[in-house]
C-alpha cells in the first residue's frame, strides 16, 4: 500500500463536519480553525469563512506548499481554536495513521473528526481513488483513545482532546 495515497479522494461539497461545527459549537468570538486534509476544493473553507471563521488549510496533496506551511505554523504556534479533520482518517493507509495522529496530539485545542464509513466492513483496501479503511465511526474510537485523553461521540462526529 506504499504507493496508495489520498490525493484523489476529495469531493466538492460542504463537509458534514463543517456544518456541524458551525451549528453545534458555541462560537463566542472569531474562531480560527485548521482544516486538516482540506482537499482540493475551497467549498468547506468558503462555508466556514461565510460564518466569520478564519481557515487555515492543510493537505499535502491538494494545497500549495506555502499554504501548508502557513497552516502548520498557525497550528504549531497555537493560533487555531479547533482542528477539523473531515473524512481523512478513513483514506490514510494504516502505516500512516499513527504518525498522523501523533502529529495532531500536539494540538492545544479540541479536534473534531468525521469518517466516511465505506462498506463498514472494517477491511481496508485500495480503491480507484486511493484507499478506504471501511471502518465505522465507532470503530475509530479505540485508535483515537490511544492518542488522546478524551474522545466524545456526537453522532457521526468525534470530538477529542
Amino acid at each position: 500500500m506504499d504507493n496508495v495515497t489520498s490525493e484523489k479522494t476529495s469531493g466538492n461539497f460542504i463537509p458534514h463536519l463543517h456544518k456541524w461545527f458551525v451549528n453545534s459549537c458555541k462560537l463566542t468570538r472569531k474562531e480560527a480553525v485548521l482544516d486538516y486534509g482540506a482537499g482540493m476544493f475551497d467549498t468547506g473553507k468558503n462555508y466556514l469563512e461565510s460564518h466569520g471563521i478564519k481557515v487555515y488549510r492543510y493537505d499535502p496533496y491538494n494545497v500549495s506548499a506555502d499554504e501548508n506551511h502557513r497552516a502548520l505554523v498557525a497550528f504549531d504556534e497555537n493560533q487555531v481554536d479547533a482542528v477539523l479533520c473531515s473524512n481523512v482518517l478513513n483514506v490514510i493507509t494504516p502505516d500512516k495513521i499513527k504518525s498522523t495522529l501523533r502529529h495532531l496530539t500536539k494540538a492545544s485545542c479540541k479536534l473534531y473528526f468525521t469518517v466516511y464509513e465505506g462498506d463498514r466492513s472494517g477491511i481496508g483496501k485500495a480503491t480507484t481513488k486511493g484507499y478506504q479503511a471501511n471502518m465505522t465511526t465507532t470503530a475509530w474510537i479505540p485508535e483515537l483513545k490511544r492518542h488522546f485523553n478524551t474522545v466524545l461521540r456526537h453522532g457521526k462526529v468525534l470530538e477529542v482532546y
